[in-house]
This record gives C-alpha cells, sequence and structure tokens, in this order.
C-alpha cells in the first residue's frame, strides 16, 4: 500500500478524535487528517446516535515532499490522491455504521468523567469533615492580636498563613498599620477584619512564624 492509516480506536472515542494518513513520498506523518467531534451544542446526556450531532473534517497538511523515497513528483501525487478518496470514503463509513459506535463510547467516557469528578468531591467533603475548624473565638483573638501588634509597629506589614479544611495548602494573611487604621489583605487583597474573622473561623488551622501553630481544638 502507498500510505498507511494511523492507529484509532472508535470504542475510545471522548469527543474528539484524529485520523492519520502517512502518504509515500511525503515527510509529514499526517499529511491528511479526518477530524472527527461531537458537536459541543449537543446534549452531553442525550445518548441518542444522530449523524448531525457529529462533525467530520478532511485536513491537508504542508508537509513538503520526500524525494528520496519517491523521486517522481507524478508517482507520489498519485500516491497522495489514493489516500485522499480513501479518507473520504472512510468518513462515509464511519458515518454511515459507525455513529452509535462513537456515541456509545462518547456517553461511557461521560459516565466515566461524572463518577471520577463525584468521587473527588466526595473525597474533598470527607477531607473537610475530617478537619476540624479553628473556631469563632481563636479566629477573633487572631484578628485582634494583628491589630495590636501592627498598631505596636505602624508601617511594618505582619503574615501569618492559615490553612482551608480539607486541604494541604495555606493562604497568607498579611496586616499593617497606616492612616490611623489597620489594613488587612487576604492574598494581596484587601479584606475587613469581620470577614477575615469570618475566613479564619471555618480555617484547619492558624500558621504564626513567630508562635506556634494554633490548630483547632
Amino acid at each position: 500500500m502507498n500510505f498507511e492509516i494511523g492507529e484509532y480506536d472508535i470504542t475510545q472515542f471522548d469527543g474528539h478524535m484524529n485520523i492519520e494518513y502517512k502518504v509515500k513520498g511525503f515527510w509529514s506523518s499526517s499529511i491528511i487528517t479526518i477530524f472527527i467531534h461531537r458537536n459541543i451544542w449537543a446534549s452531553a446526556k442525550d445518548s441518542s446516535a444522530r449523524a448531525e450531532d457529529y462533525e467530520f473534517k478532511l485536513s491537508v497538511s504542508s508537509g513538503g515532499r520526500d524525494q528520496k523515497e519517491v523521486e517522481s513528483d507524478g508517482e507520489a501525487y498519485r500516491y497522495f490522491a489514493e489516500a485522499l478518496v480513501d479518507a473520504a470514503n472512510l468518513i462515509d463509513v464511519i458515518k454511515a455504521n459507525h455513529i452509535k459506535d462513537l456515541e456509545k463510547a462518547y456517553q461511557a467516557y461521560v459516565n466515566e468523567l461524572q463518577a471520577r469528578r463525584e468521587e473527588a468531591a466526595a473525597a474533598r467533603r470527607a477531607a473537610i469533615e475530617n478537619d476540624t475548624k479553628v473556631g469563632h473565638k481563636l479566629a477573633l483573638l487572631t484578628v485582634e492580636r494583628m491589630k495590636l501588634e501592627a498598631k505596636a509597629y505602624p508601617y511594618t506589614r505582619s503574615m501569618l498563613e492559615y490553612r482551608p479544611r480539607g486541604e494541604d495548602y495555606t493562604r497568607k494573611i498579611t496586616a499593617v498599620f497606616y492612616e490611623r487604621q489597620t489594613v488587612f489583605e487576604h492574598e494581596e487583597r484587601r479584606i475587613s477584619a469581620k470577614d477575615l474573622v469570618d475566613i479564619l473561623e471555618f480555617a484547619a488551622e492558624i500558621i504564626d512564624p513567630n508562635r506556634k501553630q494554633k490548630k483547632a481544638a
């Protein structure tokens, strides 16, 4: 055969699939490509198989000639024409006989994706439930202490971190006293003392570089 068709598996269709052609006498491994897409406006949960829900495109790349493999341009382009006709025929075959197979594979992918999302969400809920919150009292004391320290050292920015429940990362909080008030920033965004207390109340722990870590009781 004067061209090769790249491996493809309809049963692994996830909404997008490419079928590539390598033609004798051309450098590119995908001089011709069939693109198959499930239209984005078609309902992901609608398992009915309709050809109009699928888009087929035939594309030709600009891969140059390999004259060492096939010296004659005429011969090489005859091979190219054969491959192009084969690709067009393959599209017709898939449209006529495999739309249901594509849809079945796509629905399996959607269901698996949803199952993974639900599993991840359940794991996150469990992680949050297993992390006891700091509580309002400690959150309020922390903010009040930051106010006092900021006032004691005007224009000097102090910083602490907290770890959200169910997470292994921390977020930063800073406080600085100037123009007769304490300014708090949460992740580099200005925030009120009240809102900061509300955030810290539901944290798993408060981490102060200058003090021992404060964990939930």
